[in-house]
Formats: C-alpha cells, structure tokens, sequence
C-alpha cells in the first residue's frame, strides 16, 4: 500500500526550508494516517494541525529573529480575539484567527467553546514559554509541568472528544511530548537546547555541556541516566496515560490517532535501545526507516483499529462515514486478520513488540 498522492506535510505547510529544521518528514511520520480518513473527518484534523505548525513556526522565528517577531504579533492578534472575540480587519494574521473565531465563537447561539479555547490559549503561553534556546530545569518536577501544559494542552485542542476524554488525553499529550524531546535529541542539541532537568543530570554525572557537544556519549554516567529516564521515568508517564490508553469509547479518529503514536514511541524507544542510547546513531536509524514504511504502517494501523473499510477507497474517493463513536471494533475478514498478524510476524517489526510491551502497562 503507497501512502495518498497529497502527503499532510505539504497541506498543513510544513517549514521544508525557512525554519530550524524541516519537520516535512515529522509531519508524515505523525499524521500520515489523517490523509486516509474521510474528507470532512480528516478537514477537521488538518486544519489544527496546520494551526500547530503555524505556531511551531512562528516560535522558531522569534528564536532566530528575537523577541517583536510576528509570534508576538500573532499573540497581540489572538489575545484581541480572545478578549473581545473579534478580529482586527487589519490584523497580520486576519486569516487564520478568523477561522478561529468561525470555529470556536458561534455568534448566532453566543456560543463559545471554552475547552478549546482554554487549551489553545494554553498551548501558545506555553510554546511562547519553553520554545527558547536558554531553556533550563532545575527538577524534574519542572520538566513535567512542561510536559504538560505543552504537550497536554495540545492533545486537548484536537476534535471529536468529549470531556471526559479531554480530560485523559492530556496526560497522552505529555507523553507525546516526552517522545518528541528523545527523537530530537540531536536536533535540539544543535541549537544549544537541552531539556534534561538539572537534577538528573546531577544524579548521574552529566554535565548539561557534555549532552550539547554530545561528548556525553563517552560519559558512562549518560547511558545510564538514560537508562533511568526509558526505564523509570518513561513507565510512570505511561501509567498517568493509562485512561486514555485503555479508553475504549472514543471517535474512530483517536483510536487510529492512539495507535499510530504508540507505534511512533515505540520505534523511537527501539531505536535508542538498538544503538546503546547514542542519540546521533538512533535518530540516523529512526528517520531512514519512515518514507519506505508509511504504506506497510497505515495499512496495519487501520485494520489493527477495525477501520479497514477506510482502504478501500482512496483518499480523493467518496467515502461513508463511519460512526461518531465506536466502542467495538467491526469484524475483520479472514484476510485482513492474515495481513496483520503477518506483519505483526515480521523480523523488522517496526516497534510492534515494544508497542505491545506499552500497552500491557496499568497503573499500580
């Protein structure tokens, strides 16, 4: 299976060439499942996420161009917005906050949807805030607090959640955010940045110098702090996600959401492993593995949801939606139960094993 003709990076504008780095690749490697859900389903998931990435972007040119950047144009504009709920006719970025305002004011009904507002609002305070290259944290306690009102906060702007989900997901957007911090080690340490908090750098020995010269990889202190931070930290963040993760009645969309990112930790988690924690050689090992496997990783992700029918029909099709909430997962046909449990079998099995380890986590 050949993932869709249009890939999500170049709908939501991924920054290929005018920013820190080109996240066109991140954004296959998180949301190609999007493209193969139903067009007015997947409308929704795309434009937040080309919402995300606006901010992403707009936060990497006030680290490059300095504080009075169109970021902070951006949060004059949407604070307007959020005060008064309207949107200045000559505001910089009209376009974008008037989908804002279209999506989350209903004027007719006075109508506002707080939730989101409340996260969004959230999220742009907390990427103005750790989205910054002196970025430093004294304990661990503050690096969660990060976690989660960045990472959290994200997961609860996304659609088709009710608010008990809302509420479970953003402890899953903190561990999204802690993965993200471990695919990007070698990519933040380019640019100077290093989120391990000071006292676990203190327990183990590690200068904070060390990790962004990467000459920690010859300090045996780093391996084991490592070590510490897969197999310690990582199962407590899985065990404060273990709602959402074992939620079952939830919009087909956060199922297929649930399981594609799992599988993403997992393959990002293996590949530390596999190469020793040397960050350098497990970033190398992660990206080369996504563009010759999106087809082989949604078909297995859609079937292993119950969402098979979905891959009958290409993304461009007209497709029947399937229900708003789904707690069973449809009868799979005897060839659909082959196809996945022959990739499950697979020696190159992509994080599969890891993934299922994750998910036999509870809490204590």
């Amino acid at each position: 299976m050949s993932p869709p003709l249009v890939s999500i990076s170049e709908l939501v504008g991924s920054s290929k060439y005018n920013a820190i780095s080109d996240d066109s690749l991140k954004d296959e490697d998180n949301a190609a499942w999007v493209m193969l859900l139903p067009p007015d389903v997947a409308a929704e998931w795309i434009e937040l996420f080309s919402w995300i990435r606006l901010i992403d972007r707009l936060a990497e040119s006030e680290w490059l161009e300095g504080w009075g950047s169109r970021f902070q144009v951006f949060k004059i504009g949407w604070r307007t917005l959020l005060v008064t709920g309207a949107v200045l006719p000559n505001d910089y970025h009209a376009a974008i906050l008037d989908r804002m305002q279209k999506r989350w004011w209903h004027e007719q009904s006075r109508y506002m949807e707080l939730a989101s507002i409340h996260a969004w609002d959230e999220y742009v305070e907390a990427t103005s805030e750790y989205h910054r290259s002196d970025m430093v944290f004294d304990k661990i306690e503050d690096y969660e607090w990060m976690l989660e009102h960045l990472g959290g906060s994200l997961f609860q702007i996304f659609p088709y959640q009710n608010e008990i989900q809302r509420q479970s997901v953003r402890a899953f957007g903190a561990l999204d955010q802690f993965f993200n911090h471990l695919r990007d080690l070698e990519e933040d340490t380019r640019q100077h940045v290093c989120y391990f908090p000071s006292d676990v750098l203190d327990r183990f020995g590690v200068d904070r110098q060390e990790v962004i010269d990467h000459s920690c990889l010859n300090n045996e202190g780093f391996t084991k702090m490592m070590r510490f931070w897969l197999d310690d930290y990582l199962p407590y963040l899985f065990q404060k996600a273990s709602t959402f993760l074992q939620q079952q009645d939830m919009h087909f969309s956060w199922r297929l959401l649930r399981h594609w990112f799992l599988r993403r930790h997992a393959r990002i988690e293996r590949a530390l492993r596999v190469c020793n924690m040397d960050f350098r050689a497990a970033t190398k090992m992660y990206f080369e593995e996504v563009k010759p496997n999106l087809g082989a990783w949604l078909k297995e992700t859609f079937l292993a949801e119950g969402c098979g029918e979905l891959l009958l029909t290409g993304p461009d099709l007209p497709m029947q939606k399937p229900g708003a909430a789904r707690a069973e997962k449809p009868a799979s046909s005897p060839g659909q139960e082959q196809l996945v449990a022959a990739e499950v079998a697979q020696p190159a099995d992509s994080g599969l094993l890891v993934l299922s380890r994750q998910r036999n986590i509870r809490t204590a």
